[in-house]
């Protein structure tokens, strides 16, 4: 039976399937994927050229049971729990570029032996290791500039070198909020089994110290690593002498190494939507595809070559598309090797090879069975990739510009017709509009499959039997040039149109946010940096290796062309006013907004069709989710080992500490809270309470009040702190005083005018103690107030006052906290603790934590349940929502809620507070106006 116009082709059901297994809490036994693997693939056999119903039903089982499998090995070769801090001497390779930075080095390594106290262990393969100046990250241990300076005395790690050290691993447990880039099911993709660092000798560590084992280890992909690490440390030798962040981005343009781009740039990026062309992406892949395969083209065209050849030469033998296609795909893969064969990497060269092969083998003819077999093949490869931004962003982008360039293509030639002369332009890379979701991942566009339909005719080149001799050419007519470019110029704006139009749902899908200046940073990027800045920068780095002052040259010109388009960017960027925030849409929205870009992209023609545009509105302009009058809703987001509760209610919103800093350039203020803020559609905060100046309730400040607009600050920071500078008003938070909004009321409990002592040493002591309370109950947030504070609330304030429903534990569970005196007269029957996964400062106590349950006091963590959200209704018991165990995903990293904390030396339990000399936006003044993280 022939396959009817109406049947999907399989290659959807496949990437149904392998969406739809990522969406299950738990996987079901081996033998069940096994099963279901086999099944699909006979009824696929059995119903291949009978009924195409059941090829897609037997294509989806068989793709579901290989995720399901693939999803199953990677969990069993996690690190078992009962390894997770203990000391483990392993013997292994270093698998890619090490990272350096002030705190020290990163990289990836392949385990090949493990010891736990002399016995062999069960290790994981694959893990990322840090290897720092001393035992740990910075974040309160050492400054950064000391670990700098001690960090140089760290070896010249390179990839293939085999060593033997001891380190300290656990499993690749993240924060996890909702709305936010998933990290553990990104090391899950990625193949990491465990994170740790390496033990450093004199600190306890067991063993005599790290030590070289191998210089090199022959093997192919090591190989490619080690080359890419030759290149890199000749580009920046050669130049030296230039601006750090176009340095970093032609490192990343070369080798895809972005670690020399901080985060504020990356902000920068995409909020002007060029994100994606400043690293390696699809389009950059798409592009030097197709300038290989125009050379192909050209050789095989050649009027010299024609006249040459022999009846059984190779350009004879072989057709002039199928060596298009074939070099093109050739410098597609070495490129993506080049750039350390990440996910979205491998996602385009695959995406390139399916939809080559499909219009080749005359399988597929259809731009519908062109991109479904490319989607097919990238999650074959990639189980994962219906679950990233980029895999949508990219077939979205490719099927608009299809979609609206069908009716104006005309009739596409017959299959026997003569190839084109046009070399390879069915391999150009359509423009990839969408924005970069984050410093370590750039999108992939599958931009060969749009052209392929694009153009008219170039389905049909394809399937050419074999070249033809090329035939003199008359004088070109007059205005022939012109018209050409401006037949490639109505082109390329339809296409930008088309691919920004539709990209306007995703955009705001996954990243709350639509650029409103990403078509004319594009318009002007895209050329330059794909046309211009990548092939100089790849040529220069050529040639540095074979002599550096000659690549020097070329290095230089690119670095200049950087710098200036940053400027542009800058100037567009406009005080970060480039993006619009958008809250995350309705499923209803969201289908609203597709369905009016499929009409007015629609072939068809017909009236007011333009009207549909107002299908966007519902998505754009929806406003951000409030409470209802007298509901109280707390947020405590979870940023590791720190505080950030987000207090709401109908008429206000107030955000209580802002989490940690978590290193010299990076902060939970600028990584979780205000994408999360955005994301939820909130761009204004009445409020914001910063309740003492520890780092791990600080960090995140100046983050959040650059980030989104901020009314008022309260906190008990001294004068000189940077934070205060950047307050548009504040107001020390002092006992007594009291305020309205609407039916909630609130009230500061703590510190008063007593003297608490030295400075240095009372922060905790003089944290803001506030109290939340109306209708529908109350709530208390501690700050880390200790015993000594608690004794003097209890005298000084009557026990009505102190009653809440929910507590947030003070000082995070620590022992010199949450006294028994202090819990009977708060009485509460929730209890949030902000702990970060396995803290070294072993937080909650445990003697604490069993003072909460012997009372009946419900207990929430953060590390064990993420983010956690209470709401309080009047008349009604308190709702609660924990995030990593009421919506599971089978990659989710379980912890036990009696977890224990890790074996590692006790340290003083108060992060240091921040000098003002070090904040990294010291006097910065707030920005009102916000963008997109």
């Amino acid at each position: 039976m022939s396959r009817s116009a109406s049947t999907p082709p399989p290659g959807l059901a496949v990437v149904a399937a392998c969406w739809s297994v990522q969406q299950l809490p738990a996987l079901p036994p081996a033998w069940v994927a096994g099963a279901l693997a086999v099944a699909g693939l006979l009824l696929v056999c059995v119903s291949l050229r009978r009924a195409a119903w059941l090829t897609c039903i037997g294509a989806g089982a068989a793709a579901a049971g290989w995720a399901l499998l693939l999803a199953g090995s990677r969990l069993d070769e996690r690190l078992p729990a009962g390894l997770e801090g203990v000391d483990l001497r392993v013997a292994g390779i270093v698998e890619d570029m090490p990272q350096s930075d002030e705190r020290g080095l990163r990289f990836r390594f392949l385990i090949e032996r493990c010891e736990a106290d002399g016995q062999p262990c069960p290790a994981p393969r694959s893990v990322r290791l840090g290897w720092y100046s001393g035992s740990r990250p910075w974040g309160g241990v050492a400054a950064p500039k000391a670990a700098a300076s001690r960090a140089r005395a760290l070896p010249d790690l390179r990839p293939g070198e085999r060593w033997e050290f001891t380190v300290r691993l656990k499993r690749p447990h993240a924060s996890l909020n909702p709305y936010l880039f998933d990290s553990e099911l990104r090391s899950v993709q990625e193949g990491i089994s465990a994170v740790g660092y390496v033990r450093l000798p004199g600190k306890g560590a067991v063993g005599d110290g790290a030590r070289r084992i191998d210089a090199f280890v022959v093997r192919p992909a090591l190989l490619v690593e080690r080359a890419r690490h030759a290149i890199r440390e000749r580009m920046l030798s050669a130049l030296a002498g230039a601006d750090a962040v176009p340095r970093g981005v032609l490192v990343a343009l070369t080798v895809g190494d972005q670690a020399a781009i901080s985060a504020p740039w990356w902000e920068l990026f995409n909020r002007t939507g060029i994100g994606h062309l400043m690293s390696i992406s699809g389009l950059h892949i798409t592009m030097l595809a197709a300038l290989g395969a125009a050379l192909a083209g050209r050789i095989w065209n050649s009027r010299r070559l024609a006249l040459r050849m022999h009846p059984a030469s190779l350009p004879a033998r072989w057709p002039a598309p199928y060596a298009r296609w074939t070099l093109g795909l050739l410098v597609a893969f070495s490129y993506a090797g080049l750039a350390g064969w990440g996910i979205p990497a491998q996602r385009t060269c695959w995406m390139i090879a399916a939809a080559g092969l499909a219009l080749l083998g005359g399988r597929a003819r259809s731009p519908v069975a062109v991109l479904s077999t490319a989607g097919a093949a990238v999650c074959v490869l990639d189980p994962w990739a219906p679950l990233a931004a980029g895999f949508w962003l990219s077939f979205a982008a490719v099927a608009s510009i299809v979609w609206y360039g069908s009716a104006r293509g005309g009739a596409a030639p017959r299959a026997d017709a003569a190839p084109s002369s046009e070399p390879a332009s069915e391999m150009a890379g359509a423009p990839e509009a969408c924005t970069r979701g984050g410093p370590a991942q750039p999108h992939a566009t599958p931009g060969a499959a749009a052209s392929l339909h694009a153009r008219p005719g170039a389905a049909a080149s394809l399937h050419a039997s074999s070249p033809q001799p090329a035939q003199p050419r008359g004088p070109a007519p007059p205005g022939g040039w012109r018209d050409r470019l401006r037949r490639t110029l109505r082109e390329a704006l339809r296409s930008q149109f088309a691919a920004t139009l539709v990209l306007i749902p995703l955009g705001v899908m996954f990243f709350s946010s639509v650029s409103l200046v990403s078509p004319l940073a594009n318009a002007v990027a895209i050329p330059l940096v794909s046309g211009v800045i990548t092939p100089l920068a790849m040529a220069g780095a050529a040639l540095a290796m074979a002599w550096e002052p000659l690549g020097a040259w070329a290095l230089w010109i690119a670095s200049w062309l950087t710098g200036a388009l940053l400027a542009a960017m800058q100037w567009l960027d406009a005080g970060s006013a480039s993006a619009l925030p958008v809250p995350r849409p309705s499923p209803f929205a969201l289908l609203l907004a597709a369905a009016a870009c499929a009409f007015v992209l629609a072939p068809a023609r017909f009236a007011g069709r333009w009207l549909a545009s107002l299908g966007l509105c519902p998505l754009l302009l929806a406003p951000a989710d409030r409470p209802a009058t007298g509901e109280i809703r707390l947020t405590a987001l979870d940023v590791g080992q720190g505080t950030a509760v987000l207090i709401e209610t109908a008429r206000g919103r107030l955000l209580y500490d802002t989490g940690p800093a978590l290193g010299p350039d990076s902060d939970a203020g600028a990584r979780v809270l205000v994408p999360w803020l955005r994301a939820r559609g909130i761009d204004r905060l009445e409020a914001l309470v910063v309740s003492h100046e520890d780092l791990d309730h600080a960090g995140g400040a100046l983050a959040v009040l650059k980030g989104v607009g901020v009314e008022w600050v309260s906190s008990s920071l001294p004068a000189e702190h940077p934070v205060l500078a950047a307050s548009p008003r504040h107001y020390p938070c002092r006992r007594g005083e009291r305020w309205q909004w609407g039916e909630v009321g609130f009230e500061w409990l703590h510190p008063g005018p007593e003297p608490v002592g030295p400075a240095r040493s009372t922060t905790n002591a003089r944290s803001c103690v506030l109290r939340v309370h109306g209708a529908a109950g109350a709530v208390l947030l501690a700050g880390d107030i200790e015993a000594a504070q608690e004794r003097r609330l209890l005298s000084l304030i009557e026990p009505s006052r102190l009653r809440a429903q929910v507590l947030l534990a003070p000082h995070h569970g620590s022992r010199t906290s949450s006294s028994p005196a202090f819990l009977d007269a708060v009485a509460p029957q929730l209890a949030v603790f902000q702990v970060g996964y396995r803290n070294r400062y072993r937080h909650p106590n445990s003697a604490v934590l069993e003072r909460y349950l012997a009372r009946g006091i419900g207990v929430l963590r953060s590390d064990a349940h993420a983010a956690i959200e209470i709401r309080l209704q009047p008349g009604q018991a308190p709702q609660v929502v924990r995030h990593r165990v009421d919506r599971p995903r089978w990659w989710r990293v379980p912890v036990a809620e009696d977890a224990t904390a890790p074996s590692s030396p006790r340290r003083s339990s108060r992060p240091r507070p921040a000098p003002a000399g070090r904040s990294r936006s010291t006097g910065t003044q707030p920005d009102r106006r916000s963008a997109p993280g």
